[in-house]
């Protein structure tokens, strides 16, 4: 009796060895297969990354070739502008020089604006710089040829102050210059590119600009 239990015991535990061994191989393999699946699917998106990761370098290439030629069109168009404004003005100015003979110092070197579109600034007036004046007179808005003109004002006014005017300050008078702010009847920001254009080809203005807006963070 003792030899046929000790044989049924040995059977019995043949068959859950060989049920665990099966069970374990079944289930490797499943992992196995699960494993392989993922491992495909890692692959494919590595691959799909590449090509998005090459499409985006393509596109910054063509931005920045786009932004470059944006740029070179802009500098030929302010060249442009500024030789047809150089013609349009040479009459008118020397009109002019006639009408203010020697009240500006005509030997002050212009300064020409140099655009870009990151400036900020507002969109209804101009600042312009007179060249140093010999006699302080007041130009009007006539004198500026400008039809988009709607009045002018003098920021930095007409005369210079009454204490340049005495030994200890007169040497400042040299370099005192008259700032006038030119305000527009149409607004817009090419309405002031513009007139600043046009403003910096007057023989007596030493430099035009747009009125800055400055950002405080």
């Amino acid at each position: 009796m003792k030899i046929i239990t000790k044989i049924l015991t040995a059977i019995l535990c043949g068959i859950m060895l060989f049920s665990v061994v099966s069970f374990t191989a079944c289930t490797n393999g499943d992992l196995e297969a699960k494993i392989a699946e993922l491992e495909a699917q890692i692959a494919d998106l590595q691959e799909q990354n590449q090509d998005l990761q090459s499409n985006v370098a393509e596109q910054q290439t063509q931005i920045a070739t786009q932004q470059e030629q944006i740029a070179r069109l802009e500098q030929e168009k302010q060249e442009l502008k500024e030789e047809y404004y150089q013609i349009l003005y040479e009459d008118y100015n020397e009109a002019l020089k006639i009408k203010y003979d020697g009240v500006f110092n005509e030997d002050e070197e212009k300064i020409y604006w140099n655009y870009s579109p990151d400036y900020m600034f507002t969109e209804d007036s101009v600042l312009v710089v007179l060249k140093n004046p010999n006699e302080y007179v007041e130009l009007t808005v006539e004198d500026l040829y400008l039809e988009n003109a709607e009045k002018i004002s003098y920021i930095s006014g007409v005369r210079p102050p009454d204490y340049f005017f005495t030994p200890e300050y007169e040497h400042k008078l040299d370099t005192f210059n008259q700032i006038i702010q030119v305000h527009l009847k149409d607004e817009g920001k090419d309405k002031v590119i513009d007139a600043i254009y046009r403003l910096e080809q007057l023989y007596f203005v030493l430099l035009v600009e747009p009125n800055y807006l400055i950002s405080i963070d």
